[in-house]
């Protein structure tokens, strides 16, 4: 064989066996670089379906939170929706984890993925599920609410070590996507150079030629490899710009193609989080918001609440009693007012401008004029209480010094005195009384005064009505939170005549008995309408 045959066959050989082992090569490293990114792919979207499950947590457990609140204000439908929403939530959280325990490759993962499973639905879901039945159920007597309260508290325990796996899962998925971003850039680098070691060989042996090759082959690998690390350092506008053709013009396009994809799933990625978290900042700064207000409203209640009179006094006032006080809102501006003396008792009925806070304020004001004027010396004189609460209202607002056309705070109110005989001395302001014996119901209207409307000049304007002694004579005292409230076929108010045919029907009865018949009736003449005014009634019998 002719020497330059054998060269020819030798160089031949040398040239097909560089083009199968860089064939080899190339391909290897395409596997390489496409496992390597599908690998970092994996973690990232894990990262996102395991903030996507933390934000579902955080959701239950404001739904959950909520069915609380709700069931505390006997808000039953209100609970049971917010129930739904805590059960959608559940479906949520699961289905991101499930998803991101369906990616997870590292035996560390599972078992995080595995502990946080076993610790939701062993433990934190029925203890939470249960609660949340027991406080809907415990509505409207709420005789468990302590006990919830505790109860809550320690699955709060729960809570946080499932926020503490939660964290630690999403650090774990972040540190693996950096150590394995790192180790397929090593392997990357090394096979390169091994690469290079056997091109220049083939180059001794093939020269020019082999030369050529290995510097075509190698000019779009480097700068592919360069890419790539700078995109895994976080530098997504690298791009690789060399002119190439045929399988480097592929690989050109695929890096290139990958790092855009990549940069665009990023960039979602972190600005679904952004969005996210600024969504919860503002969640748990309303949250804030209102569970303070709430709070301050109970405790302005329960002040209201001190200012009535306790049950053991109205027993010692009268031979029997009965009392329905319902603000519109959590407080109001109906409060009753009662005080005993050796001769008799003195009760006050009072309706005061508006509802809610700002009547309640108003309500403090009244409860303080008659504190302060009512005592033994004059405790029989009805109308001078009623002078009294009207000066001090027309002093606090200030009505001689003001415009008292743009000025409308007051009050309506009744002032009756029980006398130790039996007779009952009757003075009121646009409020009536109504007294029945059994045979006939009669309204006795207040005086055409608004209380506080400073137009009163003196005690002597007030009428004194007196109720002579009579054992079958019961007497009424309501707001018009029970006579303006509409409802019925032609949504007309409840008015005085319904209530005097009601009473009268119903003599008989004991006082709490007909108090609830009063109230049956109110709730089922108003229907679908909302509640117009606060509601107090006061009954009883001397």
């Amino acid at each position: 064989m002719r020497i330059s045959t054998k060269l020819l066959l030798g160089f031949t050989l040398i040239i097909i066996i560089s083009f199968v082992i860089s064939a080899i090569g190339l391909e290897r490293m395409i596997r390489l670089r496409d496992s390597g990114i599908s690998m970092y792919e994996n973690r990232i979207l894990s990262m996102h379906y395991v903030n996507n499950a933390a934000r579902s947590y955080t959701y239950l457990r404001v739904h959950g939170n909520r069915v609380i609140i709700r069931s505390f204000y006997d808000d039953r439908q209100g609970a049971e929706n917010s129930r739904q929403h805590f059960e959608d939530s559940v479906i949520e959280f699961t289905y991101w984890l499930h998803q991101s325990r369906e990616i997870a490759n590292t035996e560390e993962l599972i078992r995080f993925h595995d502990a946080i499973f076993d610790l939701f639905e062993s433990e934190y879901l029925p203890q939470v599920r249960a609660i949340l039945a027991e406080s809907i159920n415990d509505i409207p007597d709420h005789f468990g609410r302590l006990h919830l309260n505790v109860r809550m508290a320690a699955a709060d325990d729960v809570t946080t070590s499932l926020e503490s796996l939660l964290g630690g899962l999403v650090a774990l998925n972040a540190a693996l996507a950096e150590q394995t971003n790192n180790e397929n850039v090593t392997i990357t680098q090394n096979y390169i150079t091994l690469q290079v070691a056997f091109f220049f060989i083939s180059i001794a042996v093939a020269c020019i030629v082999a030369y050529f090759i290995i510097k075509s082959i190698l000019k779009p690998i480097k700068e592919s490899s360069e890419v790539l690390r700078r995109v895994a350092t976080g530098d997504f506008s690298v791009r690789v710009l060399g002119n190439y053709k045929g399988e480097m013009a592929l690989i050109k396009d695929s890096v290139n193609h990958t790092t855009k994809q990549l940069a665009l799933h990023v960039e979602k990625v972190v600005q679904a989080q952004q969005e996210a978290h600024k969504a919860d900042i503002e969640k748990a700064r309303i949250e804030a918001a209102s569970d303070a207000m709430f709070a301050s409203i109970d405790y302005a209640r329960t002040i209201q609440e001190n200012l009535l009179p306790g049950n053991s006094e109205l027993e010692r006032a009268f031979s029997d009693y009965s009392v329905i006080w319902e603000p519109r809102d959590v407080v109001g501006g109906d409060i009753y007012w009662l005080k005993q003396f050796d001769g008799g008792s003195v009760l006050c009925v009072c309706d005061c401008t508006g509802h809610g806070t700002s009547g309640a304020l108003l309500t403090m004001l009244v409860v303080s004029a008659l504190e302060n004027s009512v005592n033994p010396g004059n405790a029989f004189d009805t109308a001078h209480a009623v002078w009294c609460v009207e000066k001090r209202l027309a002093e606090v607002f200030s009505i001689h010094e003001k415009d008292s056309s743009t000025l409308k705070d007051g009050c309506d109110l009744a002032v009756l005195y029980t006398a130790n005989d039996g007779s009952v001395s009757i003075s009121a302001g646009n409020m009536s009384v109504f007294v029945c014996d059994g045979e006939v119901s009669t309204r006795i209207r207040g005086q055409n005064i608004f209380i506080g409307e400073g137009k009163i000049m003196s005690k002597d304007d007030i009428k004194t009505v007196l109720i002579p002694k009579d054992s079958s004579n019961k007497f009424y005292i309501a707001s018009d939170g029970l006579f303006d409230q509409p409802g019925g076929d032609n949504d007309k108010p409840f008015g005085y005549k319904r209530f005097g045919s009601l009473i009268l029907e119903c003599h008989n009865e004991k006082q709490s008995v007909i108090s609830a018949k009063v109230w049956d009736t109110f709730v089922a003449y108003s229907g679908s309408e909302p509640r117009v005014d606060d509601f107090v009634l006061v009954t009883f019998k001397p």
